[in-house]
């Protein structure tokens, strides 16, 4: 190979590289889990005019065992944030859980 190639096929490299890097350095870091500072406004979102806290799906009362659930799926880009949350009783949450997967 020429000395003339190598350079080129070198700057070439550098310039993948660098571009590879600048890809990286702008991808923000994910969470999957919301914060309870989230967790807290998702469940007063669904305070019913009565007071009461029920499950998104269901109407159950017992909010201190909700699951807290991704209305688009983290796995297909959903953000973990408030717009994006739903309080749900663990059954409604399997029961959706499931669905979404293709298990019922």
């Amino acid at each position: 190979m020429e000395p003339i190639q190598q350079l080129e096929l070198g700057i070439g490299i550098i310039i993948v590289l660098v571009f590879i890097w600048l890809l990286l350095k702008g991808k923000k870091e994910r969470r999957r889990e919301f914060t309870e500072a989230e967790k807290q406004a998702i469940l007063e979102r669904q305070r019913g005019t009565d007071g009461i806290i029920r499950c998104a799906m269901c109407g159950d009362t017992d909010y201190k065992y909700f699951q807290f659930h991704h209305k688009i799926p983290f796995c297909e880009g959903g953000e973990t944030c408030v717009d994006n949350g739903a309080g749900c009783c663990a059954k409604c949450h399997d029961i959706f859980t499931r669905a979404r997967n293709g298990k019922e």
